[in-house]
């Protein structure tokens, strides 16, 4: 891979700006916000002025107080959009709020637009739209106070921040100043939307944005920016965001040999997503890399625990039963606890009788834990059909206790497929006291995804000692050695793969049940991998100073 044109270094003191959909301790729904969190964090750590801008969502806690108040033009109105900023422990942050955008039926993060009925993407296109919209002004800003040395870009929902610096002469020479950098956390949303000017209420492109109507009249020379597959012409953020970026990066070196392949569903293998051709012009001209995201050691450590453990101690298989013992003592009284939960639900009323009567053997078990968004690309592989009865029946059929923790489009049909099971628990969201009990808790934590950009979930259980056993793709590749500290499985194609993966927990059980010295090896090994943001954030640093 060729290197870039040396460029100036970036200053010891230099200011980053991220800008970002979602943050852990803002408002998060998946590994992006623990990327975005970590990412600053080990920036400002390193010396570096570090500004983070996130929408200012209705969930959102975070102490705050005025900023400023920004006049945008979005859609053909003027808005007066108040900013709002608070701190992080080591960063500030910059909240775009709107009662319009960000509040009522819009008051969630994402949404849900199959619910509404307004097609793919519909809803939260000209929510982000609007967002970018308001980023770029906030940049002017923030670039008066503090030159903008960095800006850091992610996934789709920020797109349009680098398409508009690119593209509206306003921002030119904010664009001439600072290195921008594009993260790729997920290939398999692209925010695709129309082109052309709608009848309708901000369903396209050109109602986000008709200042710039003259340049995109001229397909051929926008073409990079449109959507290749699309029946009539659309822009895809994520295409545009790759064309316009001086750096495109994602989150793990496999996952960025993977997505310059096309898909291959035939063969199980999903790479690209149409977009590989463009991936491969970057990966050739040394602007495509995979950097592995890390975990928070600090915020994730079974020390904090009591009993404590670690990998370093003697007594830390003792010590995990004990926390397995604890939270079954808990289960009776978790269902009430959870009805009051704002971001957890208890699944069906019969997860209460199961809470009630969790066998005395349980303890005794082998545990699995599936920890996830409950979606296609994490667990579809679990309801693929072998021998009459899908992956999960035959896993829940097994003398184990198993346990699922997440929400998503899926969850009705695991909860359908689950609740017959006296041995199995759903509880259908996200807790995160329970996510460390349950990974203190269990043995194997299974981790099925079709495809895996990197994934930290896997990181978070090896660090509590359960054992990840994974689809070898993407990340998984990168932060799982079989055999060493964990178990993996691979295929060519979809019914080899749900073969292959019921193989494995087999194997896995087995080892459990029948080997429990060398079991406990892969566990002490799993447990003292690290994964960490400052070795990441470093190379991140490299990519901006070239």
């Amino acid at each position: 891979m060729r290197k870039n044109k040396a460029q100036p270094a970036l200053p010891p003191k230099s200011h980053i700006v991220s800008i970002s959909a979602e943050c852990s301790g803002i408002a998060q729904r998946g590994g992006l916000g623990s990327v975005v969190w970590g990412l600053n964090d080990a920036y400002a750590r390193a010396g570096h002025t570090v500004s983070l801008i996130i929408p200012y969502y209705e969930e959102v806690t975070l102490p705050v107080r005025n900023f400023t108040t920004l006049s945008i033009e979005f859609g053909g109105v003027a808005y007066q959009v108040p900013v709002l900023t608070g701190r992080m422990e080591h960063f500030d942050v910059y909240l775009v709020s709107s009662e319009k955008f960000f509040r009522g039926e819009y008051a969630n993060l994402y949404i849900d637009s199959g619910r509404l009925k307004r097609g793919y993407f519909e809803d939260d296109a000209r929510r982000f739209a609007f967002f970018c919209k308001a980023a770029v002004e906030l940049l002017l800003r923030l670039n008066t106070a503090q030159t903008v040395e960095s800006l850091h870009c992610h996934d789709w929902h920020t797109a349009f921040v680098l398409l508009l610096l690119k593209l509206n002469p306003a921002y030119g020479d904010l664009k001439k100043s600072c290195k921008t950098l594009f993260t790729i956390h997920n290939l398999e949303y692209q925010g695709t939307r129309p082109l052309a000017r709608s009848e309708g209420e901000l369903l396209s492109f050109l109602d986000f944005y008709p200042e710039l109507e003259n340049i995109f009249s001229d397909f051929a020379g926008v073409e990079k920016y449109l959507d290749p597959h699309a029946d009539v012409p659309c822009v895809n953020p994520m295409r545009a965001a790759l064309a316009c970026a001086d750096v495109v990066t994602t989150v793990s070196p496999t996952y960025a040999r993977e997505i310059c392949q096309a898909d291959d569903p035939a063969k199980n293998f999903f790479g690209g997503r149409g977009l590989e051709k463009d991936l491969q012009v970057l990966f050739a001209k040394g602007k495509l890399f995979g950097i592995l995201n890390g975990i928070d050691y600090d915020y994730y450590d079974p020390l904090r625990f009591k009993p404590a453990y670690a990998a370093e101690k003697i007594n830390w298989a003792r010590a995990r039963l004990k926390h397995r013992q604890m939270l079954i003592k808990k289960f009776p009284l978790l269902f009430d606890a959870l009805q009051h939960s704002h971001s957890l639900m208890a699944g069906d009323f019969s997860l209460s009788k199961k809470l009630q009567t969790i066998p005395k053997k349980t303890a005794q078990l082998p545990w699995v834990t599936v920890i996830s968004r409950m979606t296609g690309q994490k667990i579809s592989l679990l309801l693929e059909v072998v021998r009459g009865k899908t992956v999960l029946k035959h896993i829940l059929e097994k003398d184990i206790f198993c346990v699922l923790l997440g929400k998503g489009d899926l969850q009705e049909v695991v909860e359908a497929e689950s609740q017959a099971y006296a041995n199995t628990l759903l509880f259908a969201g996200f807790d995160d006291d329970l996510e460390k009990s349950l990974l203190a808790s269990s043995d194997l934590f299974l981790m099925p995804s079709d495809f895996e950009p990197c994934g930290t979930s896997q990181m978070k259980a090896m660090r509590y000692g359960s054992v990840p056993l994974v689809h070898h793709v993407g990340g998984l590749v990168d932060s799982v050695i079989p055999g060493t500290d964990g178990f993996a499985f691979s295929a060519h194609s979809r019914a080899e793969a749900a073969g292959r993966l019921l193989e494995e927990v087999d194997k896995a059980i087995h080892l459990v049940r029948e080997s429990p010295k060398e079991f406990r090896e892969l566990q002490q090994n799993a447990m003292k991998k690290r994964f960490s943001w400052e070795k990441a954030s470093a190379e991140y640093l490299s990519l901006l100073s070239k």
